[in-house]
């Protein structure tokens, strides 16, 4: 036994505490305090959970449960197998909760020399962001955002002015009612409640593909065996046998 040892258990038994109020405690050991009591840390069980934790903090350090849970200054029992209240760092990855209109946040922490990445909800928004920008957002009916350009099949979207490339065998395809390619006037007016019937549409329909602007109509369309109809010119000529007509009669 060595001399600095004030209790030594040998043999089958072990040492054991019992009645309100047990518990195992370990004084700082290099503590100086008169209330040295606060410096001391304290091994105990309650309501069936191990605990770990300081002498006057009003949290547990550590709880552990039955089931191999462990709650890292839970207020409450663990409800995973690591229960981390506050910030929590293993290496290269931050997990940290967040307040008010934020959500949690993943970190992750970048090679030498670059930026680290963020991952969080923000009112109900998911975004990913790095170095003091947000590239990318997704928002709770699907819709998603993103500040740069987007390549299918590349990594480098080309030519610059690009926002979305698909490079590959496949294609680009809309399926679905209301199925279509728009493009909106470039010079339209921001903010202009009426933009939409500045758009100029590619949609198909009863088996013909259309060409059309908003709040006009379709101004030309192609049939299966390549017909092609300018419908506006049709109108056009339209109006004015009508109007010849009615000027014999």
């Amino acid at each position: 036994m060595p001399s600095w040892t004030l209790l030594q258990v040998n043999g089958a038994g072990g040492i054991s505490t019992s009645g309100t109020g047990a518990e195992f405690r370990f004084r700082d050991q290099t503590s100086t305090r008169s209330d040295f009591w606060s410096d001391e840390w304290v091994w105990y069980a309650k309501d069936n959970i191990g605990r770990f934790g300081k002498v006057g903090f009003a949290n547990d350090i550590f709880k552990f449960d039955q089931y191999g849970r462990v709650g890292v200054f839970t207020s409450g029992l663990p409800e995973a197998r690591l229960d981390v209240a506050g910030d929590a760092k293993a290496n290269y990855l931050t997990i940290r909760p967040q307040g008010g209109l934020d959500g949690g946040e993943i970190s992750l922490a970048g090679s030498v020399g670059s930026p680290s990445w963020q991952m969080d909800v923000y009112d109900n928004t998911f975004r990913l962001h790095t170095n003091g920008g947000i590239p990318l957002q997704v928002f709770a009916n699907g819709n998603l955002w993103t500040a740069g350009s987007v390549g299918i099949g590349t990594t480098s979207p080309l030519p610059s002015y690009t926002r979305f490339q698909v490079n590959g065998a496949g294609g680009i395809s809309t399926t679905g009612t209301g199925a279509e390619f728009r493009f909106a006037n470039r010079n339209s007016t921001p903010g202009y409640s009426y933009a939409w019937q500045e758009d100029w549409i590619w949609y198909a329909q009863d088996n013909m593909a259309r060409f059309s602007k908003g709040g006009v109509g379709d101004l030309m369309t192609i049939s299966a065996t390549g017909l092609l109809v300018l419908v506006q010119l049709v109108l056009y000529l339209h109006t004015l046998v009508f109007k010849s007509m009615a000027r014999v009669e």
